[in-house]
């Protein structure tokens, strides 16, 4: 929103981020991502 913010306020065309519109998808990529790294760190394998 920021980005969007500031290229509004400059009079520019908002810049493509990559990021899909609804951000449900990336919440749940970094959902599974914290998941896969608990297991990961139970397992002794988090490399501390």
């Amino acid at each position: 929103m920021q980005a969007q913010a500031m290229a509004a306020a400059k009079g520019e065309a908002m810049p493509e981020l990559g990021l899909p519109e609804n951000l449900d998808a990336l919440q749940q990529d970094i959902a599974t991502l914290h998941d896969t790294a608990e297991r990961w760190n139970a397992r002794g394998q988090g490399g501390n």
